[in-house]
């Protein structure tokens, strides 16, 4: 479906007048970390509508579109969208792609299937008395995606961005390159003064 959809796109689309790169991003955070790369040297242009849920989001052949033609394609990577996969097969794109996933250590989690069962189970004898299979319940293991809300990783996938947007954009590298160093910069303070004030609540006046 999404081949015919590559296929019913327009070939073409209308170049930037001012020359400047054009960034897509799939969700808000790759969109809020290129912004913060690239400034004003490049347009950034968020996919989804605001509130729009990944998962489950059917791409249009505009969308398609634009994937084909912008110079650096941005998302999260992993299951929350699979489609994305699905497109950059059947579009094809011209330009760069990068996932959040991709920039920084991923982190696992694990569900146990079968939990959902379990909860509000009672039972009315002594547990010590009966002896219970659980074998039933298996460990699921997945990646953990939301890699932007540590402002550590937040600076480090801007950074990547910054590295990126000045293999595309030599002639403004160093500016792209000092505009993540800011948000590196932000991040630590950030951070920093998250602790002082963390300390100061578990220590009290």
């Amino acid at each position: 479906a999404l081949a015919l959809l590559a296929g019913c796109a327009p070939a073409s689309v209308q170049e930037p007048e001012d020359g400047k790169l054009h960034i897509v991003a799939t969700v808000f955070p790759a969109y809020d970390f290129a912004r913060a790369a690239a400034g004003d040297l490049a347009d950034v242009e968020l996919l989804l509508p605001p509130g729009t849920e990944s998962h489950s989001y059917e791409p249009t052949p505009a969308d398609i579109l634009k994937v084909q033609s912008c110079d650096l394609f941005l998302y999260l990577g992993g299951d929350s969208d699979q489609w994305v996969e699905t497109i950059l097969e059947a579009a094809e794109p011209t330009g760069r792609t990068l996932a959040l996933i991709d920039c920084v250590e991923t982190l696992e989690e694990e569900h146990v299937e079968g939990m959902q069962e379990e909860v509000g189970h009672h039972h009315d004898e002594d547990e010590d008395d009966h002896d219970h299979d659980h074998d039933h319940l298996g460990t699921v293991t997945e990646i953990d995606e939301h890699v932007w809300t540590a402002p550590a990783n937040a600076a480090a996938i801007t950074r990547q961005f910054g590295e990126v947007l000045a293999e595309l954009d030599s002639a403004n590298g160093e500016q792209y390159r000092a505009n993540a160093e800011n948000m590196r910069r932000r991040s630590t303070l950030w951070m920093a003064n998250f602790m002082r004030f963390s300390t100061a609540c578990r220590t009290g006046p």
